[in-house]
């Protein structure tokens, strides 16, 4: 694999490469113009790649950015051969691909269940049943109130508190949650921050932690 000097200097060949055969006439760093950015971009868009037709969003704002970063260090450094300002803006690097989720399949996630319903520690199975069986959001778990857990007519019900729809959201909960929830309010520690789960130290949980 190259490394980050590698993947420079590659930026860089291609770049000097294609500037060569288009414009000719531009043979100094300082003469690049928005012009010349504009035909590259257009031309690494319609690149085949390795193993695509072409390159994929990564590898172009990869490629931009490492040009990008060219000019400003030129430019930062006071080099005779640099433009007045950076040609290249970050509106020109393709937005990042955003990774998708990822999920168990159907044997992992049976024997992964099957191993939380013998986990000793309630408060862990308690959180984990909660987001595998209700699809709530990990901020939606930590903000949980101790008494989330509503019954009305003998159906039990989580009530989520306000969140991105701007009002509280009730979901009805399976027996095997209902039951959880019962034991964990009956066997816990009197909750200090009201939530229904939290902390050894008594505060919140944050995302990041549950996750």
């Amino acid at each position: 694999t190259l490394g980050d000097r590698d993947r420079e200097i590659v930026a860089l060949r291609f770049f000097a490469g294609h500037l060569i055969a288009t414009d000719p006439a531009c043979v100094t760093v300082a003469g690049v113009r928005r012009r010349h950015i504009e035909a590259h971009k257009r031309w690494i868009a319609a690149r085949p790649g390795r193993t695509a037709a072409t390159w994929s969003p990564t590898t172009i704002r990869m490629r931009l950015g490492l040009l990008r970063s060219f000019f400003e260090r030129v430019i930062e450094w006071g080099y005779d051969d640099a433009p007045a300002r950076v040609p290249i803006y970050e509106g020109d690097l393709p937005k990042p691909d955003e990774a998708l989720p990822k999920f168990l399949d159907d044997p992992t996630a049976a024997k992964f269940m099957a191993a939380l319903a013998v986990d000793p520690n309630q408060r862990r199975r308690l959180m984990v049943e909660l987001l595998a069986r209700t699809g709530m959001r990990a901020g939606e778990l930590a903000s949980l109130e101790a008494g989330a857990m509503v019954d009305t007519g003998g159906t039990h019900w989580l009530r989520i508190p306000v969140g991105k729809l701007h009002n509280d959201r009730y979901i009805p909960l399976l027996p095997e949650l209902v039951e959880l929830i019962t034991t964990w309010n009956a066997t816990r520690p009197p909750a200090r921050s009201g939530r229904l789960v939290e902390r050894d130290d008594g505060q919140p949980f944050d995302r990041r932690t549950i996750a």
